[in-house]
């Protein structure tokens, strides 16, 4: 476990640096995303690919698989973050629900956001 705490926190700490330089994160992750494509799409055109596989292509799909991983673009682009979330909560996918349970959440969250407005007016009075 300790060597997947150390990589959560090296792609924190590269995150939290490049999200003050959205280009420059933007130029590093789709570096990453063609170089990881790439570098698939050759192995999978390899003929033998168990046994004559070149080290070019392997070299690039964990090349940009690690600057994936490590700029958090990987999960993000491939997971998308509502589904691990709802996945979390042991919550049904958005697809999967039923048309009047996505009414009641509808409604139950209208209802809330009634409530808070009451609870605003009733604080702004004090």
């Amino acid at each position: 476990m300790g060597i997947i705490k150390f990589f959560d926190q090296l792609e924190d700490r590269i995150r939290e640096r490049l999200s003050h330089t959205p280009i420059l994160y933007t130029l590093i992750t789709g570096i990453g995303a063609v170089l990881f494509f790439r570098g698939v799409w050759q192995l999978a055109d390899q003929s033998k690919l168990l046994t004559d596989y070149s080290w070019s292509s392997f070299l690039t799909t964990i090349l940009g698989l690690a600057i994936l991983v490590v700029t958090g673009t990987f999960i993000s682009y491939f997971a998308n973050e509502k589904a691990i979330i709802s996945g979390l909560k042991h919550e049904k996918k958005i697809i999967e629900k039923t048309e009047k349970e996505i009414i009641e959440e509808t409604v139950t969250l209208k209802e809330v956001k009634q409530e808070l407005e009451e609870i605003r007016e009733q604080l702004a009075k004090k």
